[in-house]
């Protein structure tokens, strides 16, 4: 029979284990879409991977960067509503939601690596991957299950969020406790933006 200090070091054993499965995946899932990032950075061709003529390419010449997406999503709607919002909406003021998709690809992939916020970054993942997949279904050549790799694994930790994982929330979980106590709304909007708990790592 186990000795009760055996016992803890198993289960200590256990919970560390299961944070270094858990910060691996979250890891891995920040990574995915960070390496979105580059092709569509405001710094590659004239902006965003785009050519200079965006949208009215010379005849025979295609789209490129995020106009050449952007564009398959209006020309190929899935929901015509959406397809519409994307046309009359998007694509005239191109710059504006350029500069929402890097932010908020940033903001998921940053959250996810590093577990900050982690339960906010897996939410606006699940949004974001899920408007990539309404948009791009119907494009040619588009797999579902491409886009379930944006959703799923950001699903997770919008559900446990920093729970059971190294991450710089799992350091700042005590400090997120004591902020979130009384009445201050704003430190309980911090923790649950990160679903860190105190000690969940099993070693933090």
């Amino acid at each position: 029979m186990k000795t009760f200090s055996q016992q803890i070091g198993s289960r200590r054993g256990v919970a560390i284990g299961l944070a270094v499965v858990l910060t691996v995946f979250r890891v891995w899932a920040g990574y995915l879409w960070f390496s979105e990032l580059g092709w569509k950075a405001p710094w590659v061709n004239a902006g965003f991977g785009c050519d200079a003529y965006r949208f009215n390419p010379p005849v025979g010449q295609q789209l490129h960067g995020l106009c050449d997406w952007m564009q398959r999503e209006a020309q190929y709607p899935t929901l015509g509503l959406y397809g519409n919002f994307v046309k009359n909406v998007v694509i005239p003021n191109f710059d504006l939601f350029a500069w929402l998709t890097i932010f908020t690809e940033t903001f998921i992939a940053v959250s996810l690596v590093l577990g900050i916020l982690t339960r906010l970054g897996g939410l606006v993942g699940v949004l974001w991957g899920l408007s990539l997949l309404v948009g791009l279904l119907s494009v040619p050549g588009e797999s579902f299950f491409n886009y379930l790799l944006f959703i799923i694994p950001p699903a997770v930790f919008a559900v446990i969020g920093a729970r059971n994982q190294f991450s710089i929330d799992a350091l700042l979980a005590t400090s997120y406790d004591r902020w979130a106590s009384g009445k201050n709304p704003l430190g309980k909007l911090l923790k649950l933006a990160t679903g860190a708990a105190p000690g969940s790592a099993g070693v933090i």
